[in-house]
């Protein structure tokens, strides 16, 4: 066994790693695509609108956001 052998290894798992790294990528591009980046914001008007907190404390966290 000459040192081709080890050469092959090493590029398999280059090829391995690289082929991993790239579905790894897109998978985290096609879910930015089906959910929208969601802001503090939206976060606050949905806990108003469900009736979670008041508007006095609504509008008070809305201004903290600025």
């Amino acid at each position: 066994m000459g040192d081709g052998y080890w050469l092959g290894w090493i590029i398999g798992f280059i090829l391995l790693i690289a082929i991993i790294v790239l579905a790894i990528k897109i998978m985290n591009k096609k879910s930015k695509l089906n959910h929208p980046d969601i802001t503090a914001l939206d976060v606050l008007k949905d806990r108003y609108n469900a009736d979670e907190i008041t508007k006095a404390e609504f509008e008070e966290k809305k201004k903290n956001l600025k």
